[in-house]
């Protein structure tokens, strides 16, 4: 049986170190306070922080020139965003909303809660993967969005433990709901202990 790349990568006794090159340069807006970036066939979706001036906006890549844009209310500090299926998701730092925008027109579609900071945002070509900036994990699956279904994942022991099936969680990992109203204290905001998650 082959060993797997997450396997693999953490049998490792030395952590490798990578050199780099610059490829390519493009232009980008300086003024931009950048949280958040995909890039996807020559155009580039950026969020924004900064309350007062957080902003979703849709640029080309080649050129800079911005395509389309639309700014947050200003009590939202806008954070990572993702794009999935047609849909854009973007976090926001403490006011515990995210929203989802059409990819196309940029256009806010609805919006839903989480019980944490919202930090960095990807996805797996299937669930939305959120950070706080800790070692936790939340795994949202996008149709049940609303409710914040999902798993907080722990890295301990310089090993990340985490369900590949989503259904059965391990040891480190636990489902947790925003529905739940007494959270353990494994959930704690980062700075408030040095095991703090969420």
């Amino acid at each position: 049986m082959s060993k797997s790349p997450a396997s693999e990568f953490l049998a490792q006794s030395a952590v490798p170190v990578y050199s780099y090159k610059i490829a390519q340069v493009y232009p980008h807006d300086r003024t931009s306070y950048t949280q958040g970036m995909v890039v996807e066939n020559g155009s580039v979706y950026e969020g924004t922080g900064l309350y007062g001036r957080s902003k979703l906006r849709h640029w080309e890549l080649r050129s800079g020139r911005i395509l389309n844009e639309i700014d947050l209310e200003p009590h939202y500090f806008g954070e990572g965003i993702t794009v999935l299926d047609g849909t854009i998701y973007q976090l926001t730092y403490l006011a515990n909303t995210a929203f989802t925008y059409d990819q196309g027109t940029l256009q806010r579609k609805d919006r839903f809660h989480y019980i944490t900071q919202g930090w960095g945002l990807t996805n797996d070509g299937e669930q939305l993967l959120m950070s706080n900036g800790s070692s936790a994990i939340v795994v949202v699956h996008p149709n049940r969005s609303k409710s914040l279904a999902g798993f907080l994942c722990q890295i301990t022991s310089d090993r990340l433990a985490f369900s590949t099936s989503y259904n059965t969680p391990t040891t480190s990992c636990m489902r947790m709901s925003e529905r739940q109203t007494s959270l353990p204290s494994l959930l704690r905001r980062p700075g408030r202990s040095a095991d703090g998650l969420i």
